[in-house]
């Protein structure tokens, strides 16, 4: 039976980021601060706030979700093309296995965690409507133009 312990401590760092109990950097509640700041100005500043930051952050996972594709596409190729040459010889039933270990460990985290961060996106969005909104059109924007 193959060790998935390490499978669970990635999957444990992917669940738990940002979750540090008793760790406190700041940069969490700055942000925090000031979108409760935002909340209470004019619709006209969260319009503006909203497209922008939607707008650099489409960009970014455009041209981001384009490398990443790149390189994941290229590993792929060439693992491959090394494992018919010869070079590398991969256990496909011990990889096997172990997606399968980590696709149970993950479905159950997100089964448990997956209708909290829901409900609180819904109520973030019900809150800041003008700024949410704006953020998708400025998200689209920047997506469609990277």
């Amino acid at each position: 039976m193959p060790d998935h312990t390490g499978i669970s401590k990635i999957i444990d760092k992917v669940t738990n980021v940002g979750k540090d109990k008793g760790k406190d950097d700041g940069c969490t509640n700055w942000i925090v601060v000031q979108i409760k700041n935002l909340k209470d100005s004019s619709t006209t500043k969260q319009t503006v706030v909203g497209a922008s930051a939607g707008l650099l952050t489409g960009y970014a996972t455009g041209k981001l979700g384009r490398t990443v594709g790149y390189m994941i596409g290229g590993t792929i190729l060439l693992v491959n093309i090394a494992n018919r040459a010869g070079y590398i010889k991969i256990n496909w039933n011990e990889m096997n296995s172990d997606i399968e270990q980590a696709k149970k460990e993950l479905g159950k985290k997100a089964e448990k965690e997956l209708p909290k961060l829901l409900e609180k996106a819904k109520d973030f969005v019900s809150e800041n409507i003008v700024l949410a909104g704006s953020y998708i059109g400025g998200f689209l924007i920047g997506l469609s133009s990277s």
